[in-house]
């Protein structure tokens, strides 16, 4: 368990790093001081309506890198926990991961600041951040810090549970 959340942890720290580089080299330390609503980004699926600043959006891009990551192993944990084959918890947990894209579901629909925290929307952070931002400034999106703990802490203490059982031949 210990060894496959450090190795998921490297990586998405090689990735945070090469994100936080190519983000100081395309905008300089001045371009992150400005506000995302005039940054030249496409957004696809829609855009974040909040004055926060570029490096405000990298830190929270960064967040959601670890975090999705976090969820996804810890559905992992879980998922091979209860399988038998390696296989049958490869492919269920790639199909929990893509969950939320076969759900009709808007980003206007309630049910989404839901199902906005599963760790697909983690990856898609533009679907998330543009939820709301709460009184204090701080946006929705904040909350996938709680959603990945859960996650994390239920793959794990069922891996515990289950395999505390299986002897290794």
């Amino acid at each position: 368990m210990g060894a496959g959340l450090i190795a998921a942890f490297i990586v998405t720290l090689a990735v945070a790093a090469v994100n936080i580089l190519f983000a100081f080299v395309l905008y300089g330390r001045d371009g992150l001081n400005c506000s995302v609503l005039f940054a030249p980004m496409p957004f696809d699926n829609g855009y974040i309506p909040f004055n926060i600043t570029c490096g405000t959006l990298l830190k929270y891009q960064v967040l959601l890198a670890f975090t999705g990551t976090l969820s996804v192993a810890g559905i992992t944990l879980l998922i091979s926990a209860i399988s038998r084959n390696q296989m049958v918890a490869l492919v269920a947990s790639a199909a929990v991961y893509f969950f939320p894209a076969v759900l009709p579901i808007s980003e206007s629909n309630p049910l989404f600041r839901f199902i906005g925290l599963l760790p697909m929307y983690h990856a898609q952070f533009v679907s998330l951040m543009s939820i709301e931002q709460m009184d204090n400034g701080i946006l929705y999106a904040i909350w996938v810090i709680p959603t990945a703990f859960i996650f994390i802490e239920t793959g794990a203490f069922a891996s515990r549970r289950f395999f505390a059982n299986h002897q290794v031949t």
